[in-house]
């Protein structure tokens, strides 16, 4: 039987929306590993495995990982890098990991995917060559704004493939390519479009070039997303999901929590059906949103008495009044601080 792994990369905030993806595989014949690494630069060994045990005894499912379960120094490397720029560096890093025993095939989706088939083509046409892609357009836009959003605006800037999905045999072959990708994202994952990188993405631009046994798949059901439904037409029947007449496999929801999103959709898709599909998108974001407070409470309880860490979550405050106060020093413009000293000398 084939060994088959999946995996994603988020901070806490995206806990809700990696348990809605792997919610979406259940329905596959494949047995598939899943697997969540989970990136928070800013803790420790120790506090890292509090934060992996706090997933224990939930419904989120897999295998955990951290930053420390890689052999980089990450902790150190990502420490300036911002959240996407930190969960996108380590998938070269992650994918070699996860092919270290007899894996056959390892698979990467961006959190904010939703399956809405099962993977069985897709595997079958991932395990064909080392490395498989899916890029961001199939077919040229057919008005100027589509030029400017989806090209000139799109994948020139952030890249001819979406690596929101990748595939990767255990092959020679794939891991030049891994080594290759690996070693500029410990340097260079940046999101500096004006400088010609974005992330971990914009480097596959040169991959063709590089390296012949990449692939693209090209079905329309692959990785739909506001960047191409302009030209994967929508239709449902019979509680199916179809995109250009093949079945919806999976459904990108990039920037969901920023206004964009809506807006490409509203105006490029005509059937409006991705609006259908965006409305319920959200509903089964709002089903696990206890499962993420659950999980992020249980590290808070782990932690106490000690300061919480903040682990860039929106729902995870810092409670402690002394590291408040260390806050507050740091940000006072330095002529109020002199001022302030100027009144408490004058007053004693």
């Amino acid at each position: 039987m084939l060994k088959i792994k999946v995996f994603t990369s988020i901070n806490t905030n995206y806990i809700d929306k990696a348990a809605v993806l792997w919610d979406s595989m259940k329905s596959n014949s494949y047995n598939l590993q899943i697997n969540t690494f989970v990136v928070e630069p800013s803790l420790s060994r120790e506090e890292s495995e509090l934060l992996k045990n706090s997933f224990e005894h939930t419904s989120y499912p897999g295998k955990i990982h951290t930053l420390y379960d890689l052999p980089e120094k990450w902790d150190f490397i990502l420490k300036n890098k911002s959240v996407v720029e930190a969960c996108t560096a380590i998938k070269a890093s992650a994918t070699n990991f996860l092919l270290e025993d007899d894996t056959d095939l390892v698979m990467y989706f961006d959190p904010d995917i939703l399956l809405f088939s099962d993977l069985d083509n897709l595997i079958l046409e991932s395990r064909s060559s080392a490395f498989s892609l899916t890029p961001h357009l199939l077919v040229p836009p057919i008005d100027d704004h589509g030029v400017f959003a989806n090209e000139i605006n799109g994948s020139m800037r952030f890249g001819v493939f979406n690596l929101g999905f990748f595939a990767v045999t255990n092959t020679i072959e794939a891991k030049k390519v891994l080594e290759w990708w690996n070693s500029r994202l410990l340097r260079y994952c940046e999101a500096k479009p004006e400088l010609g990188i974005f992330t971990d993405q914009k480097w596959f631009d040169l991959s063709p070039a590089y390296f012949p046994q990449i692939i693209s798949l090209r079905h329309p059901g692959y990785n739909v997303g506001p960047w191409n439904i302009e030209s994967r037409h929508l239709t449902f029947s019979d509680e199916i999901y179809y995109s250009n007449g093949e079945r919806l496999v999976f459904f990108h929801f990039s920037s969901y929590d920023m206004p964009e999103l809506l807006m490409m959709l509203e105006y490029f898709d005509k059937s409006k059906l991705s609006l259908q599909v965006l409305n319920f998108y959200g509903k089964l974001l709002a089903e696990k949103s206890s499962l993420k407070i659950e999980i992020i409470s249980k590290y808070r309880n782990m932690t106490e008495p000690k300061d919480y860490i903040n682990l860039k979550a929106e729902n995870i405050q810092v409670s402690s009044t002394n590291r408040v106060m260390k806050y507050i020093k740091i940000l006072l413009p330095i002529w109020f601080k002199r001022y302030l000293r100027k009144v408490y000398l004058m007053l004693n």
